[in-house]
């Protein structure tokens, strides 16, 4: 991600050298918290969804939107985590074992959903992790 701020007020009155002043506001901080947010945002939704999952019967109450939930919420994750060029550790471990779980479910969710069938109505990238 490419440095953000606002523009400089630049003091002349200094030998003449170009020198940034302390009323520089620099942005990219607020940029990264606004993402941080937003991946919190997705990362919870998703748990959310995959939480659901953990029922006493799955197989039994599992249904078609609870399946399309789960995929929408990952591929939304996915869309943010592309809106950076950093993820910080942190959110990449909070990610990690909520795409473990998913794993190891696939076959309960690819029991209700058509996956060919939702790439042709959702149109991932083909650079998305579900592609």
């Amino acid at each position: 991600m490419s440095s953000l701020s606002e523009p400089a007020e630049i003091d002349e009155t200094s030998n003449g050298s170009d020198q940034v002043s302390d009323l520089e506001v620099p942005i990219q901080g607020v940029i990264e918290t606004v993402l941080d947010t937003d991946l919190d945002t997705e990362i919870a939704n998703y748990a959310e969804c995959l939480k659901a999952l953990d029922i006493e019967n799955p197989s039994e109450n599992f249904t078609l939107k609870l399946g399309l939930d789960i995929l929408v919420a990952r591929d939304a994750l996915q869309v943010e985590m592309e809106k950076s060029s950093y993820l910080p550790s942190e959110i990449m471990m909070k990610i990690s074992p909520l795409d473990q779980e998913l794993y190891t479910k696939r076959d309960l969710v690819l029991s209700k959903v058509d996956l060919e069938q939702w790439r042709l109505t959702v149109n991932p990238s083909s650079d998305h992790w579900l592609s």
